[in-house]
């Protein structure tokens, strides 16, 4: 008997590489119904240095709002989105009641992909708190933006010049100004 079982040890060594191979392949054919987790369009810091990532999909399930502005040509444009209070909300950043004392000192830095920077107290970001509420962009007059603008785009509709107004936003960063 102990011959057969080692000749049987042999065999079950040989085929283990084929049958590997057999079940890695069988494996790899069979769909996946579990979904990737999204990118994150945008990188929220909140003023403890955690970062939070928000993506296309979250930001779809925040309130959307539209805002009609004249471009530099007078036609208007409808830019559509959500409040850029509102997502640094569901991140975590406290906005509203909360924000009032040694907290109206923190502001937000707003990055774009080419690396230009634009601040904003974080107060001024509130919807709660101002008549011309910051929109976070993801489409214009109806389609999705373009390359050279998105995919996410700050409109400030009271800013006049639109120094503030940033293409291909991809982070904020909330930092305090208190020493």
């Amino acid at each position: 008997m102990p011959a057969a079982s080692s000749t049987t040890g042999l065999r079950l060594r040989a085929l283990t590489p084929a049958l590997a191979i057999f079940v890695v392949a069988a494996l790899s054919s069979i769909p996946s119904n579990a979904a990737e987790p999204e990118a994150a369009a945008l990188t929220v810091v909140d003023e403890n240095g955690k970062s939070h990532g928000v993506s296309i999909s979250d930001l779809a399930k925040l309130p959307r709002h539209t805002v009609t502005v004249a471009d530099r040509d007078g036609v208007e444009q409808h830019y559509e989105g959500c409040y850029i209070g509102d997502v640094l909300s569901s991140a975590g950043v406290e906005l509203g009641e909360p924000l009032r004392g040694d907290r109206l000192l923190l502001y937000a830095t707003v990055e774009a992909a080419d690396d230009y920077r634009v601040v904003f107290a974080l107060a001024e970001l509130d919807p709660a708190r101002t008549k011309s509420p910051v929109l976070l962009a993801d489409r214009c007059n109806g389609r999705t933006l373009s390359e050279k603008e998105g995919p996410l785009r700050l409109v400030a509709p009271a800013e006049e010049p639109r120094t503030r107004w940033v293409r291909q936003v991809q982070r904020v960063v909330i930092r305090s100004a208190k020493q």
